[in-house]
């Protein structure tokens, strides 16, 4: 007679997000973003998005050809300014009593700085392999 097999126990989920069931985890690369972006201090997200843009006018003024370089730049501050967004976006929903801005405007400013970073990122990627190919523009 063969021996019946116990069937195993579910796999507890690993790492920081231990509370949420493997099965409800979506990593995709916005995701991860968004995580990393909630992690980071004020001044790292001010940092960011401010020395992002001032690098991509830099290079796009001076070097033009390199525009692929200066969309990368972007899509870094595009980060930042994501992430400070969110950041305010979480006080203001612990303190609804704050004035200013329509609370309906800063979601969608900031889904439209997730698609303005997201086409810069892809417009870098692209023109990366562009140049590196050799059929970008010459130099």
């Amino acid at each position: 007679m063969m021996a019946q097999r116990r069937p195993d126990p579910p796999l507890e989920p690993v790492g920081h997000n231990a509370d949420i069931p493997a099965v409800q985890r979506e990593n995709n690369v916005f995701t991860v973003l968004r995580d990393q972006a909630r992690s980071r201090s004020r001044g790292w997200l001010w940092t960011t998005a401010v020395g992002g843009a001032l690098n991509a006018a830099l290079v796009w003024w001076q070097y033009p050809t390199l525009s692929w370089l200066a969309a990368g730049f972007l899509s870094a501050a595009a980060y930042g300014g994501w992430g400070l967004l969110d950041r305010f976006l979480a006080e203001r929903s612990a303190a609804p009593e704050a004035a200013g801005v329509a609370d309906d405007a800063l979601p969608e400013m900031r889904t439209l700085i997730a698609v303005l970073g997201t086409a810069a990122a892809a417009w870098a990627v692209v023109g990366f392999i562009s140049a590196a190919l050799g059929t970008g523009a010459r130099y």
